[in-house]
């Protein structure tokens, strides 16, 4: 079970100010997204793990998982565990066909990656009747950590319909169908959009906190730090969540490594790495012609460079880069 309060980040840009959100409200865990659709940013994703470790926070990483696109997801969740994150939440979208089969292959590969399913959570909209093209019962046996459900006024419903209906009973009513019933741990959010321009006055805030507070969750979380004005710190200040009855270890994250000795294939021979190649971006440079012109795939240039996006918090665009900037090519 998790036990606290968690607070999200989309760029390590908004950093130290989810840090501060984190003390105000009394938030115990920092979500941050580690990787979108295959790109992981190691840079970015060290320092807002030890950043948020110094805070006194558990640093979970987030990953928008395209589920036609196993390997990049299980390759990021890897490295997120490397880099001293203790949980993973694969944030689940209707973006393919046979999600159902999708999700069982991923699942596959996570456990032959060694995952603990107790440390892995998903996330997704709260109504679930709502979205028979989300394999929900696939996701609770994958994730075994955690559903956290998306229960927002992106709902377009008030909050008593949005946390008691959508959120609660469906749960409690598919869990009843499926024989087995996930930990829930709610997302709340501030914002009528996605954006983050539509944003709830203190007096609505406070109608969700309430709703939400009838069920005392042991943990809820809000989404996200850049979109939750100063004003409404003090409501979810004043959310009380139960303490743990004992203290918790967290959940193994990884079982042992199997060798490849132990598996029967033949180890290559290290071969010495080469020198990193750094460039300085021209004014006619893009992401695209920088990887055609010195033979990297897009994947690996925002591994290796997509912290200058982030830590601006500027959506990653291919066709665009700062002159000036020095960039890893190889």
């Amino acid at each position: 079970m998790l036990y606290g309060k968690g607070v999200w980040i989309l760029y390590s840009a908004h950093l130290d100010l989810a840090v501060e959100m984190a003390r105000e409200i009394g938030a115990t865990h920092l979500f941050y997204r580690a990787g979108h659709r295959g790109m992981f940013f190691p840079e970015a994703a060290l320092r807002v793990s030890q950043r948020a470790r110094s805070a006194g926070l558990v640093p979970f990483a987030w990953l928008h998982a395209p589920t036609d696109r196993p390997s990049e997801v299980v390759r990021i969740a890897r490295r997120s565990v490397e880099f001293g994150y203790q949980g993973v939440v694969l944030d689940i979208v209707p973006l393919s066909q046979r999600m159902a089969q999708k999700v069982e292959m991923l699942g596959r590969q996570l456990i032959d990656a060694g995952f603990n399913p107790e440390a892995l959570y998903y996330s997704a909209p709260s109504a679930i009747s709502r979205h028979p093209d989300i394999p929900y019962q696939q996701l609770n046996l994958l994730c075994r950590g955690g559903f956290m459900p998306k229960c927002t006024p992106l709902l377009g419903k008030p909050p008593e319909v949005a946390v008691h209906k959508l959120t609660y009973e469906e749960h409690h009513r598919w869990s009843k169908v499926w024989g087995y019933g996930p930990p829930l741990y709610p997302v709340l959010s501030p914002s009528r959009d996605e954006e983050g321009r539509e944003l709830l006055e203190p007096a609505e805030f406070f109608g969700w906190i309430s709703a939400l507070a009838e069920h005392r969750p042991t943990f809820f979380s809000v989404f996200h730090a850049s979109v939750t004005p100063r004003n409404l710190w003090p409501l979810l200040a004043e959310m009380e969540v139960p303490r743990p009855p004992q203290a918790l270890d967290a959940p193994p994250f990884l079982e042992p490594l199997r060798s490849t000795a132990q598996s029967g294939e033949a180890e290559d021979a290290a071969e010495p790495e080469e020198p990193p190649l750094v460039v300085t971006v021209q004014v006619s440079d893009t992401v695209w012609t920088l990887c055609e012109r010195y033979g990297c795939t897009r994947e690996q240039f925002w591994e290796w460079n997509g912290y200058l996006w982030d830590e601006r918090g500027w959506p990653r665009d291919a066709n665009y880069l700062q002159p000036g900037w020095r960039v890893r090519v190889r």
